[in-house]
């Protein structure tokens, strides 16, 4: 599908400066944590780490309050996360109200799910929001041993084909390496469940150990290893759009995967490094940037 274009994805959880002239602006679409740093699962790979990012709005009435502020800051929209239960679900319904006021406000709304269940997934429908982001996970062993969660790979398939009927947009996200940086285990059943499902692209991440998690000292994957699964990617998202996303190494091979990438044909970056967008022009392709998650351009033209 790339049509030589490669877009530089610039959520502004981050702050980011290209190196040729573009800086994003911070706020622009921050991340919301439903239920502040509490989670049931304290997964092995995050530890409750990547909630400590996000603003707390786990207080009644916190979510719906921030629009004045969102209003003020320029934003335009939320990506609204948060911690899972035991059964691994994130808890949206007690925030379903205020999240009928953040779109009655005008603002584009982003929720990152768990499992869901076909109602939760017709109210998520019935209430307007924009685009779920869902990670997949393609095997049983990976979900026992990282998420500690009585689940199968069936119940994240299910929960994708109970989004997808409900007629949400759907972008799923494959983890690469989940399994303590182990390749293979479940990418290529999780691309094969995401291609065969009517979603209009994918997100790539990868392992990315974090201090004080149970994967602290695992090495993730090798660019050689991850460009194996991006090829597999591009391949069945012949015709769909295909990122690498923002949660991946920042270490000393990742301009090398950025690079890696970019000749695969991945259509959209985030945080691409000056290095990498320099290549990029190289190679022909036009580099546009855009303030916001890299799966709100999947879909788009």
């Amino acid at each position: 599908m790339n049509g030589k274009t490669l877009w530089a994805a610039a959520p502004s959880a981050k702050f980011y400066d290209s190196g040729v002239g573009y800086r994003n602006l911070p706020a622009t679409f921050p991340a919301v944590s439903i239920t502040g740093q509490r989670c049931a699962l304290d997964c092995a790979h995050c530890g409750k780490q990547l909630l400590r990012g996000m603003i707390d709005v786990s207080r009644p009435g916190s979510l719906s309050g921030l629009i004045p502020k969102l209003r003020a800051a320029g934003a335009y929209g939320v990506l609204v996360s948060g911690g899972a239960d035991s059964n691994g679900r994130v808890p949206l319904a007690q925030k379903y109200a205020e999240l009928r006021q953040l779109k009655e406000a005008g603002f584009s709304v982003v929720v990152h799910t768990g499992l869901v269940s076909r109602e939760e997934a017709r109210e998520l429908k019935a209430l307007g929001i924009d685009q779920v982001l869902f990670d997949l996970i393609g095997d049983d062993a990976t979900i026992r041993d990282v998420y500690r969660l009585r689940a199968t790979a069936a119940d994240y398939r299910r929960t994708l084909e109970e989004l997808c009927a409900a007629g949400l947009t759907v972008v799923p996200h494959i983890v690469v390496g989940l399994n303590y940086g182990r390749i293979f285990s479940g990418e290529t059943q999780a691309i094969e469940w995401a291609a065969e499902s009517p979603v209009p692209g994918l997100v790539i991440v990868i392992l990315s150990p974090l201090k004080g998690t149970r994967m602290a000292m695992v090495s993730p994957p090798e660019p050689a290893a991850v460009a194996e699964v991006l090829v597999l990617a591009r391949e069945r998202f012949a015709e769909r759009r295909l990122m690498l996303g923002c949660a991946r190494p920042a270490n000393a091979e990742k301009e090398e995967l950025e690079r890696i990438a970019v000749d695969i044909g991945v259509d959209g970056i985030a945080y691409a490094s000056a290095q990498t967008i320099t290549y990029a022009e190289a190679m022909g392709y036009t580099v546009k940037f855009f303030a916001g998650c890299c799966s709100l351009l999947v879909g788009q033209t």
